[in-house]
């Protein structure tokens, strides 16, 4: 009975130490691929610094659908994630040791340090905006960085479109418009109007003065004057989508993705102050971020699933920690990760989408 009992403790604080003990060590190596030959996200992007949760997403069966993040940087903008400063003619370049330097300046720090510490480099790839966008103005251009963030699926995905119509009452004066601007024979068509409206006018008028007389007229002769209620089309709400992925990390490496992941959204959703830091009024609007449904082996998105316009983050919760907070034992850096920590994100899309869109995918 005794050695029964030390063996369910010892299986379960091996399982559930973080639970049990309020502490856990971490592997400090990544997790093993078992099926490395596989195409992977990282793979499929050669030329990109991908954050990825788990590390070995797609390496796995039921992994193989995943969700990516890119960020869009506003051009106008001088900050970076690493806290590098874009100067003038100088693009941002990756050095081989991942960090960033201007052609024309020194290597500068990294936002994050250790091991794990890596740039957005800013690519090429303009993301300002297209003929085939609808914007109700013109949007300053972004640039697309080579990072990218790719999260497990979640367990469901959904989308919502919504056309928005209002009730409109239309009067007698307004039917008579519409009749007489919609005949051959406007004069002929508006005398045939006129006694009808003379006569819904006499009661208006009376009403004014003698309130009351049109509730008898109506009680009197059982007839009753309403104004009809069309229903108009008045605009497209924009979609909006909102995830929840939950991090619960299996080696120090991961631990340290998953710090990135979430300081990465946090940086780009959040605007920047031009000029002086205490005393300008100026803000430099936060980042954008394309999505997309991808899944591996497959080329780009997976087209059984919606498209999803430029979006920005509305909104961003972090929760560390489940039932109650605990942290695994110290990394290489001395730091403490949660065992458990929990991001929302919220994303409103900038365009509004139309037939043409609905045709594409979206």
């Amino acid at each position: 009975m005794v050695f029964s009992t030390k063996f369910i403790s010892g299986a379960m604080s091996q399982k559930f130490g973080s639970f049990l003990n309020g502490r856990q060590g971490l592997k400090t190596n990544s997790l093993s691929d078992p099926f490395g030959g596989q195409p992977s996200v990282s793979g499929e992007n050669p030329k990109k610094t991908v954050y990825q949760y788990p590390l070995d997403l797609g390496g796995t069966p039921n992994q193989g659908h995943f969700v990516m993040f890119y960020v869009n940087t506003q051009d106008v903008g001088k900050l970076r994630y690493d806290e590098s400063v874009k100067t003038p003619g100088g693009r941002v370049i990756a050095t081989e040791n991942g960090e960033q330097q201007s052609e024309s300046t020194a290597t500068t720090s990294s936002f994050m340090s250790g091991p794990q510490k890596r740039a957005a480099t800013v690519s090429d790839t303009k993301t300002d905006n297209s003929p085939n966008k609808i914007f109700t103005y013109d949007r300053a251009p972004t640039t697309r960085t080579n990072m990218l963030i790719a999260l497990y699926m979640p367990a469901s995905v959904d989308v919502t479109y919504a056309s928005t119509y209002e009730g409109q009452d239309i009067g007698k004066v307004a039917t008579t418009v519409s009749t007489v601007m919609g005949a051959d024979n406007k004069g002929k068509a508006f005398m045939g109007e006129v006694p009808s409206l003379v006569r819904e006018g006499s009661q208006n008028a009376a009403e004014q003065f003698a309130p009351g007389s049109r509730t008898l007229d109506f009680a009197r002769t059982g007839k009753v004057i309403s104004n009809r209620m069309e229903i108009m089309f008045t605009g497209v709400q924009h979609r909006s989508f909102s995830y929840t992925f939950k991090f619960l990390p299996k080696s120090q490496e991961e631990a340290k993705t998953i710090r990135e992941i979430i300081n990465i959204f946090k940086f780009h959703m959040l605007p920047e102050v031009e000029g002086n830091l205490g005393k300008s009024r100026n803000f430099i609007t936060p980042d954008t971020f394309d999505i997309e449904y991808q899944w591996i082996g497959g080329k780009g998105q997976n087209p059984y699933l919606n498209k999803i316009s430029t979006c920005v983050l509305e909104n961003m919760s972090v929760k560390y920690g489940g039932a109650r907070f605990s942290a695994h034992i110290p990394d290489d850096e001395g730091h403490t990760p949660p065992v458990e920590s929990e991001i929302s994100l919220s994303f409103k899309e900038l365009e509004l989408i139309t037939k043409d869109h609905a045709k594409r995918g979206y």
